[in-house]
């Protein structure tokens, strides 16, 4: 880009955006601002962005998960008239991974407090 007004406001953007990373890594943006715009290899900043987009995905998808299996959790529990303990919710997670949360719900609400407490144990249980 030639120089100019325009490649001056999207340098100073592109500093803006990458502070963090800049100051990560050592550089100083004073020294950036006051100095011609180089020509950089933004390859590692570029694989640090989408490093943590991939696991702030993750930490979504995690989270996301953990908020839909709490109504499955507490409806268990209340059919169960018990909390659940640590294992049981790990087991009610891999249910959830293997049968997915429709069949849960049906599990939940046809089965009595015994055969749901057989069911939710059995590590095979469809």
């Amino acid at each position: 880009m030639a120089p100019g007004p325009v490649r001056d406001h999207l340098w100073h953007l592109l500093l803006f955006f990458l502070r963090p990373r800049l100051k990560e890594v050592g550089v100083n943006i004073q020294d950036l601002l006051s100095e011609e715009p180089p020509v950089v290899d933004l390859s590692e900043i570029i694989e640090w962005e989408n490093q943590t987009r991939q696991q702030g995905l993750q930490q979504g998808l995690q989270q996301g998960l953990q908020q839909g299996l709490e109504p499955l959790a507490h409806l268990f529990e209340r059919k169960l008239r018990r909390t659940l303990t640590d294992v049981e919710r790990l087991l009610l997670k891999t249910h959830f991974d293997r049968v997915g949360p429709i069949r849960l719900g049906d599990v939940v609400l046809d089965l009595d407090g015994a055969a749901l407490d057989a069911w939710l144990r059995d590590p095979d249980a469809q």
